[in-house]
């Protein structure tokens, strides 16, 4: 099956547009004129989706997966209210769109949560109560399982540590990793250190037994540059770290979890910041060797890239911090799921690239 990315932007009436970056928010959340969700098409089978940042401020990301018998919708996002956060609206069209190309009527979806406990990710199940064809948030077993979409099954792997009802789905089509609050680009409360350690050495396992591309967490809060976060409840986001993360990365914190086992402390790395019995807010003056403390000017674009490129070339880093690189062009979307291109070419990072979309 080939397989087509690019990026739309669908909006509560379900019209579609090209877009060529995520939202970054406003300043004045009530000023903000971008769509409530905007959703990226990964393949024809992928969409994720992200809640607007000045809907909430989190913007946490929610994944939309086919198969031939089914579809899975992992999470649901921090607003209850469609009014303010249509998801059922948006889940709805997509699958319109999705059951019209592949000449089906019907097709059964299964909401599932990568933890009940976090608010930011559950609000929006309660606009699929009482949709038909619909199974809300099974209950998973303290093992692995498995949910079968019709020729595309999707692990479910306990991952306790960040919540103690904790699940990573892992999906073999894409080889993507969907980790929730356990692993993503930004603050990382750990709730019990030993379980999160024992996760990840589950995860590392399992990496090192199938094929990962990208991990795929639930928010973003990291800026560009290397160990710094944009502080919470902010709700403009000019320059955000990407979403995916490499697999490589589960080593890295793997070994940083065990370094804060049994510490109240807040561990500064370049993707991610793990916080262990203290505040979301704990703040730490110390830096470890080999993160460089580097603050980005962010008053002229232009004297921006420049000095952002010196420094990555200074510090050896990757170009996944820097947003002036672009992502090499891709195909574009199909005739019968396209919409009228603007004079931007659609784009998303190659597989094997860290690049991100233009600032």
């Amino acid at each position: 099956m080939r397989r087509y990315r690019g990026i739309l932007s669908l909006r509560h009436r379900s019209s579609i547009r090209t877009v060529t970056r995520m939202p970054h928010g406003s300043n004045i959340a009530a000023k903000n004129r971008d769509p409530r969700i905007q959703a990226v098409q990964y393949n024809e089978d992928t969409y994720i989706l992200r809640q607007n940042v000045c809907v909430h401020w989190e913007a946490p990301f929610t994944y939309l997966l086919f198969g031939n018998k089914g579809a899975l919708l992992i999470d649901t996002g921090a607003t209850a209210e469609a009014a303010y956060y249509p998801l059922r609206a948006t889940v709805d069209a997509i699958i319109a769109r999705w059951a019209q190309m592949r000449r089906k009527q019907n097709v059964p979806l299964t909401v599932a949560l990568t933890s009940g406990e976090d608010i930011a990710q559950n609000q929006g199940l309660a606009q699929f109560k009482g949709r038909p064809g619909t199974t809300l948030a099974p209950q998973w077993p303290s093992g692995t399982a498995r949910i079968d979409l019709g020729d595309r099954i999707i692990d479910v792997i306990p991952a306790h540590g960040a919540h103690k009802d904790g699940i990573v789905f892992y999906d073999p089509y894409n080889d993507f990793l969907y980790t929730g609050d356990l692993l993503f680009p930004g603050k990382i409360n750990i709730s019990n250190d030993r379980d999160y350690v024992a996760t990840l050495q589950r995860l590392k396992q399992w990496k090192d037994t199938h094929p990962v591309k990208w991990i795929m967490g639930g928010h973003i809060e990291m800026q560009f540059v290397p160990g710094k976060v944009y502080p919470r409840f902010a709700t403009y986001k000019p320059y955000e770290r990407v979403l995916q993360m490499e697999p490589d990365l589960i080593d890295g914190a793997l070994a940083s979890a065990q370094q804060v086992l049994g510490k109240e402390i807040a561990l500064v790395r370049p993707d991610f910041i793990l916080l262990n019995r203290v505040s979301p807010d704990q703040k730490t003056p110390v830096f470890p060797e080999g993160v460089p403390n580097i603050s980005a000017p962010f008053n002229d674009e232009g004297e921006s890239r420049k000095w952002i490129e010196e420094r990555l070339s200074l510090y050896h880093l990757p170009q996944r911090f820097c947003p002036r690189f672009r992502p090499a062009p891709l195909p574009r979307l199909r005739a019968s799921i396209s919409a009228p291109m603007s004079r931007h070419r659609v784009r998303f990072p190659p597989s094997g690239s860290a690049d991100r979309h233009p600032a």
